[in-house]
């Protein structure tokens, strides 16, 4: 895969989000992929060089997940994740496992094509 295109890896089970995002980074041209477990998320983070990383933190901890990855990779990457406006003690932990930002749910969905844009798109 090449490396100049821009590229989203998702770690999600929710079939509603693997969709939206799916979609919404395939009318951007942005690359994208969703991954279920850890060892798909370094397999294809290897291979896609991704410039965001994006976490479903009803799936996903980002806590044992970010350092695993970046020990594996040599290439900047940013972590980003999203969840329940009210598992604020959940919010909070991926804020302090390095994503930036972290979202709730509801701006995600709102958002979605600008902050892929203003992550991936130069």
């Amino acid at each position: 895969m090449s490396e100049t295109h821009p590229a989203i890896l998702l770690y999600s089970h929710d079939l509603m989000w693997i969709s939206r995002c799916s979609a919404t980074a395939q009318a951007l041209g942005i690359r994208f992929h969703c991954v279920r477990n850890a060892e798909l998320l370094l397999q294809l983070g290897n291979e896609m060089k991704p410039q965001v990383v994006l976490f479903d933190l009803d799936t996903a901890d980002p806590g044992t997940l970010i350092p695993l990855y970046r020990s594996n990779q040599d290439t900047p990457t940013r972590f980003v994740a999203f969840g329940s406006h009210v598992a604020s003690a959940v919010l909070e932990s991926a804020r302090q496992a390095g994503c930036d930002p972290v979202l709730p749910r509801s701006q995600m969905a709102n958002m979605m094509a600008p902050l892929f844009q203003q992550w991936c798109v130069h």
